[in-house]
């Protein structure tokens, strides 16, 4: 009985042992997810991807995540190291919350070279980032030699100044010129600053058409549908989902309607069938 004992003993040591070293991994949310990219933890870059319950990817699943039609979710095991990317069904609500994780996973600011930025200066900046940023695409010649250095001028001014001043020194008034700016940088940019855009349209301080700017500027370099049909490529409008129903939408916003856009563009409108 004695050594009946012992080896039940050792059995119950080794099984407890064994449990200790099960990596339970808690899900973290969006918002901490965020935060970490922001802060550079670039664990995930030697994460698994698996699917929604932990497990293997199917050749199915590693298709749609290619095609970018997956949300992602951040596990971290007990040490706190991002282990897995577990990945499911993108719905639609959550569009916007991928496009942001995408652009942060880039580290858009990685490399960026901040400039001396006087923070009692911001109105004379923005202001005068704005009138370049619009006098050289007035004329399509000017735009195609100019646009890039200024909009390359532009961007280090203005991320300089919202990344070491903060967006409280940036009085409401100037946002949509802000706002005019960023959306001519890199997606990750405009996806970075969203929420913030966002939050300024909720509060009347970005206009309308600059809201459904961001929205559409961000689904089209996501490889999503337009859905205000403010982007348009090579005399076109670029895809709009539901398209019946968009000037409905452009209505809602108090915009006038596509077609009379396409006139202003020196194109003809047509509906394409959904």
């Amino acid at each position: 009985m004695k050594k009946a004992s012992i080896y039940i003993l050792w059995i119950c040591i080794f099984l407890n042992c064994k449990n200790n070293d099960i990596d339970v991994l808690k899900k973290l949310t969006l918002n901490e997810t965020l935060i970490r990219l922001d802060k550079g933890d670039h664990q995930f870059y030697y994460a698994e991807y698996k699917d929604s319950t932990g497990g293997d990817l199917t050749p199915q699943l590693k298709q749609e995540l290619t095609k970018g039609n997956l949300r992602r979710e951040f596990y971290v095991n007990k040490h706190d190291s991002i282990k897995e990317i577990r990945v499911r069904v993108l719905k639609e609500n959550e569009i916007f919350d991928e496009i942001q994780l995408r652009a942060a996973m880039t580290f858009p600011l990685r490399n960026f070279k901040y400039i001396d930025i006087d923070c009692a200066d911001v109105k004379s900046i923005i202001d005068k980032s704005a009138f370049d940023d619009q006098r050289v695409r007035e004329n399509e010649k000017i735009a195609r030699e100019s646009a890039p250095k200024i909009d390359a001028s532009n961007k280090a001014l203005i991320l300089s100044l919202i990344e070491k001043c903060g967006w409280q020194d940036i009085d409401s008034q100037l946002i949509n010129h802000v706002f005019l700016i960023i959306q001519h940088m890199d997606s990750e940019f405009v996806a970075r600053y969203y929420p913030v855009f966002l939050k300024y349209h909720e509060l009347g301080h970005l206009s309308n058409l600059n809201y459904a700017r961001l929205i559409d500027r961000l689904l089209m370099n996501s490889g999503f549908e337009q859905i205000y049909g403010t982007q348009i490529v090579d005399e076109s409008f670029y895809a709009i989902k539901d398209e019946k129903f968009v000037n409905q939408r452009r209505k809602d916003l108090g915009l006038e309607p596509i077609e009379d856009v396409a006139k202003k563009f020196g194109f003809r409108y047509e509906m394409r069938e959904n």
